[in-house]
């Protein structure tokens, strides 16, 4: 066949690149059976073979030499060298713990669940050997449903039975509404303009310089040298004593060493006796109203006259003026 059916084309496109390890087996499985799905049937074994040219590396290498007629036997090669290799009760077990991650899609979320509703229904396909009655399918889609409920948000729990649910898939497609309804309503309290007038804000705040209290007095108020204080220093103590950071003036060593000094000196002088006032050099009145300064006296010499014993004798005193008293005036006789 020169070229490929249109249809084909189309249903390949809806196949994703696999080469084992880049996607689960799982998700691969259900993209070929979508591709199944929207063909004939007897175009089927040529979408096997195109399907074939989707793999690479190990996963072609696992299905290089075998010929498959069927998207089935295709899909259970694949699945038997890159599947987890455990039974329908594993999956039964992941699938009853599953939930849906912070940071997961809600989309992603409804992949894993219906990867292991998958694995569940072929794990018991391979125990009993034969394919799944309906009753069978209906168990493992109501315990699909009640894991995938459990599994979501409290907020997607609560719109969801708000709005009720028939089945996995209505389930599945009310989830994904509620999901973008969610999202609409966080953008609107998210959005860039609310974070430009929060930046705006915050810069303003920041700019805003600091007012000093009252308690802090007028003498950081009148100040001019006093440091600014920037967005780095808020929150930090400042002496308004020294202007030094990392402590306050209650704290300040140096107002301390400053009081505990001028107490010290204080107690100096009140303890030193009263100052005598000096006496010298310094000027005094005269009998004859003169002004004379203070002089030094020493002790009289006697002068023997040699006329014997006087009752008297003539002591004659010798003045020796004050290097700093003034001039004496000569007084008459």
């Amino acid at each position: 066949m020169p070229y490929l059916k249109s249809h084909i084309r189309d249903a390949l496109d809806l196949v994703p690149k696999y080469d084992g390890y880049n996607i689960p087996v799982w998700q691969f499985s259900r993209a070929c059976k979508r591709a199944k799905e929207s063909i004939p049937s007897v175009d089927e074994a040529q979408l096997v073979r195109m399907l074939r040219n989707k793999l690479s590396h190990h996963a072609y290498l696992a299905v290089e030499d075998e010929a498959h007629l069927s998207v089935n036997k295709f899909l259970e090669t694949l699945k038997r060298t890159f599947g987890p290799g455990r039974n329908s009760n594993y999956y039964r077990g992941q699938l009853s713990n599953a939930y849906k991650k912070p940071s997961e899609h809600i989309l992603d979320y409804i992949g894993r669940i219906k990867d292991l509703r998958i694995a569940i229904i072929e794990g018991d396909q391979a125990i009993f050997d034969r394919p799944c009655t309906e009753v069978e399918i209906s168990s493992i889609d109501s315990f699909t449903l009640d894991s995938f409920f459990e599994g979501l948000p409290r907020e997607y729990r609560v719109e969801l039975r708000a709005e009720g649910y028939g089945n996995f898939s209505d389930a599945c497609s009310k989830v994904i509404a509620i999901h973008k309804r969610l999202e609409r309503e966080d953008s609107r309290y998210r959005g860039p303009a609310s974070s430009r007038n929060n930046q705006a804000q915050g810069a303003a705040h920041v700019a805003a310089p600091a007012r000093p209290s009252p308690s802090q007095g007028p003498s950081l108020i009148n100040n001019q040298s006093a440091p600014t204080v920037g967005p780095s220093l808020v929150g930090q103590k400042i002496c308004n004593y020294c202007k030094k950071i990392g402590h306050l003036i209650n704290e300040c060593h140096k107002r301390q060493y400053n009081q505990n000094r001028s107490s010290t000196n204080r107690v100096d002088n009140n303890s030193q006796p009263a100052a005598i006032p000096p006496t010298g050099n310094r000027p005094e009145a005269s009998a004859a109203g003169t002004l004379r300064g203070p002089a030094n006296f020493r002790p009289a010499n006697l002068i023997d006259t040699g006329l014997g014993p006087s009752t008297s004798s003539v002591q004659t005193t010798e003045v020796y003026q004050s290097l700093s008293s003034y001039p004496l005036i000569s007084e008459a006789p």
